[in-house]
């Protein structure tokens, strides 16, 4: 099984958890800070929260409200680009 190993911003995180913590997939926090989340996924959870961060990342047309979640999403879509996957024993 393929699982990726990454920080991803907190905000961005934890909206992403509130919304969609129930989706199917592997989870695990290995750390977190005020502002990261280190986290070990599998490749569908990788794609879920890459398609969520891609979305609200392109967002055009938001108030100042959104503004913290945008940004927190351009660079979780920048983290989970750079990072590799690895294969599971």
């Amino acid at each position: 099984m393929q699982t990726y190993t990454v920080k991803i911003p907190a905000i961005f995180y934890h909206d992403h958890m509130d919304r969609l913590g129930d989706e199917l997939g592997l989870w695990e926090e290995i750390r977190k800070t005020k502002t990261w989340v280190e986290v070990r996924m599998d490749h569908q959870s990788y794609l879920g929260i890459l398609g969520d961060a891609e979305f609200y990342a392109d967002r055009k047309n938001h108030d100042c409200d959104w503004a913290a979640l945008i940004n927190s999403a351009k660079r979780t879509v920048k983290a989970l680009r750079e990072t590799t996957y690895s294969k599971a024993p």
